[in-house]
């Protein structure tokens, strides 16, 4: 799938039918405004380049400074999924969320393991 298809189906599960909705969700909902930079980074990290590191860089910052997560971009996140309070949230790399999932606030998912020091 594509990146338009998925951001599509996102705003299907938020109802956003009408152009109005469509406006009211892409300017006043938290939730999918931390969808849409999660889905651009995620698009961007999969086609690094030398640009496309500097507006990772600037989704990322963005990311935690506007929102309060921290969404490693290289964590898998499927279609339809809901950030009610998205504040506190950490999803760590190599993490993989299926499809129609909630995530209140202040959820760690991944773990510092102690082979590997990977964490977000």
């Amino acid at each position: 799938m594509n990146l338009f298809s998925i951001i599509q189906s996102d705003l299907k599960h938020y109802r956003a039918t009408g152009f109005t909705k469509f406006l009211l969700v892409v300017i006043f909902n938290q939730s999918f405004r931390l969808l849409l930079n999660y889905r651009l980074g995620n698009y961007l990290a999969q086609r690094r380049n030398f640009i496309y590191n500097l507006l990772i860089l600037f989704l990322k910052r963005r990311q935690i400074r506007r929102y309060s997560c921290d969404i490693a971009y290289s964590a898998k996140i499927g279609k339809n999924i809901s950030f009610p309070h998205p504040i506190g949230i950490v999803i760590g790399t190599n993490t993989e969320i299926g499809d129609y999932v909630m995530i209140w606030q202040h959820v760690t998912f991944g773990s510092k393991g102690a082979e590997s020091k990977v964490y977000p």
